[in-house]
């Protein structure tokens, strides 16, 4: 994918947990960005959030080398806030076009989905969720190629 998305995913506006406006320039220095499609009501999300906070909690243990970014696809921002809550990750504001057009570009037929780009926006996996279901050192091994370099950035 053309990294022409960089520019509309990075800048503008993300939440930290206290739902206030985060700088966004950190990400930059991350080795990976995740663009994580989910919602509240969705049970198959309800499922794999806990087990990609566990995920991100263990690859960042020792050095912050990746960051998601919730993509909500909810219809209600009580419970955009309420599920954003147990996510120790970034989002786009409830309601922000970039879900959609970001949803289109990634072709998201279904939730949840978990997109894997380098920083400057270029795609490294559109199979996040399977990724991250063979475990941590499996997908950052995929990820970056080199069993090797995953010792390297942690």
């Amino acid at each position: 994918m053309e990294n022409k998305l960089s520019a509309e995913i990075f800048n503008g506006t993300l939440l930290g947990k206290d739902l206030k406006n985060v700088d966004n320039s950190f990400l930059t220095e991350v080795k990976l960005i995740g663009i994580y499609f989910s919602a509240h009501w969705c049970p198959p999300c309800r499922n794999f959030t806990p087990k990609l906070v566990k995920f991100y909690n263990e690859i960042n243990k020792n050095k912050k080398i990746m960051e998601i970014i919730f993509a909500s696809c909810d219809s209600d921002e009580n419970q955009f806030n309420e599920y954003f809550n147990e996510m120790p990750w970034i989002a786009f504001p409830f309601g922000d076009q970039r879900n959609e057009a970001l949803s289109d570009a990634y072709n998201c037929e279904g939730i949840p989905y978990l997109v894997i780009l380098k920083p400057d926006g270029s795609v490294i996996s559109m199979n996040g969720r399977q990724d991250v279901g063979a475990g941590s050192t499996a997908a950052v091994k995929k990820w970056y190629g080199i069993y090797k370099l995953f010792y390297k950035i942690i």
